[in-house]
């Protein structure tokens, strides 16, 4: 048997595109495990049969978004992945540690209200395709609005529906020093011994 030698430009092209897809295949899975996990966790609740159901579900939600934006241009999906992460978790998390009035009902509020409208701005982006002027450039790019919306959702929120602000005390406390924790809470922390 004759063995055929590949040009080490060959074998190293190879060795690089198999590199690169296993790298794919890893990210791809421990992606789908952590949308899994959440969607388990937060909706079902945390056993094994409903993990793998969940994992059904993350794949199936992920491929039909791939399949929906595959004519689309990549740094479209990229952008639009960015500007929902902008409108749903940043004005949240800042708001949520650095100011003691945000409450649990504004931090829902305020990511329903960003998650809407960039999923929105980005079906009439590819259902119109991209309108001229301020209205195209708007649907291009959702968060030059929706990020200082939100963080206005969430003050509005959580000025009409305010927490007691002991409550909010030792929580900030707590994400602030962890470690100085027990001297601050409500109820003692036991501890061992």
């Amino acid at each position: 048997m004759r063995q055929t030698q590949l040009p080490v430009s060959r074998r190293s092209a190879a060795l690089l595109r198999g590199a690169l897809s296993g790298a794919f295949i890893a990210t791809s899975s421990g992606l789908i495990i952590t949308m899994a996990g959440a969607i388990s966790q937060d909706l079902f609740g945390s056993d094994v049969k409903r993990f793998r159901l969940s994992s059904l579900y993350a794949t199936g939600l992920t491929l039909v978004l791939a399949l929906v934006t595959a004519s689309q241009s990549i740094t479209d999906t990229v952008g639009y992945v960015f500007a929902f992460s902008a409108s749903t978790l940043f004005p949240v998390l800042v708001l949520g540690i650095w100011w003691r009035g945000a409450t649990a009902a504004a931090a829902v509020c305020g990511i329903t209200v960003g998650a809407g409208l960039v999923v929105g701005a980005a079906v009439a982006h590819y259902v119109l395709g991209r309108p001229a002027g301020a209205l195209g450039d708007l649907l291009a790019n959702p968060a030059a609005v929706t990020v200082p919306l939100v963080f206005t959702v969430v003050v509005v929120v959580s000025r009409l529906r305010p927490v007691s602000v002991r409550a909010a005390e030792q929580f900030i406390h707590q994400i602030h020093r962890p470690d100085d924790v027990e001297t601050h809470l409500a109820v003692p922390v036991r501890t061992q011994r």
